[in-house]
């Protein structure tokens, strides 16, 4: 085999192993990093945000300044639609004008996880059919989902998030 088809080959071949390798391991800190850092910086409104991303054991910590509640809102999305996250710390974000409440963390939470499984399409994330209210860490779920195995996710993976105190569902399953 000439030397150039020989480099091709053994490159598509680790290549290949690499795509395997991802598929079937747990993601690394360092990807989660990555992949956290790249979400946010193609987001338009957070772009500008100075803000730092480190991941220990697939727990992210954000740290930096943000202006407003709903940026704050914006980065746990973000951070929990990534696949291999296990939790996120953003108690080091100093958000400037308005606040930030623990209803809010668990709305933020809840919706991120609902991208990251395929309950809600990132691309028509404002227009989705389903509805989350947190109050007082007890979490309100309405509007329409496709079949009874996206309803009983919806709820499954809301009661997953730390803080939520009881769940309400009324959620209606599209016919």
């Amino acid at each position: 085999m000439p030397k150039k088809g020989w480099l091709f080959f053994c490159a598509l071949l680790i290549s290949i192993q690499c795509f395997a390798i991802s598929k079937s391991f747990p993601k690394t800190d360092s990807v989660i990093t990555a992949q956290v850092e790249i979400k946010i910086a193609e987001n338009k409104i957070l772009a500008p945000a100075n803000l730092q991303i480190q991941t220990h054991n697939a727990i992210v910590t954000v740290t930096g300044t943000l202006d407003n509640p709903e940026e704050l809102a914006i980065v746990v999305r973000i951070v929990l639609a990534v696949a291999g996250v296990n939790g996120i710390d953003v108690s080091r974000v100093l958000v400037l004008r308005g606040q930030f409440n623990f209803d809010d963390l668990i709305t933020s939470q809840i919706q991120g996880l609902y991208v990251r499984e395929g309950i809600i399409d990132p691309q028509n994330f404002d227009s989705s059919n389903i509805h989350i209210l947190t109050k007082d860490g007890r979490v309100y779920l309405s509007g329409s989902v496709k079949d009874n195995k996206t309803a009983a996710d919806a709820e499954k993976f809301a009661k997953m998030v730390p803080g939520v105190t009881g769940l309400t569902s009324s959620l209606k399953v599209d016919r």
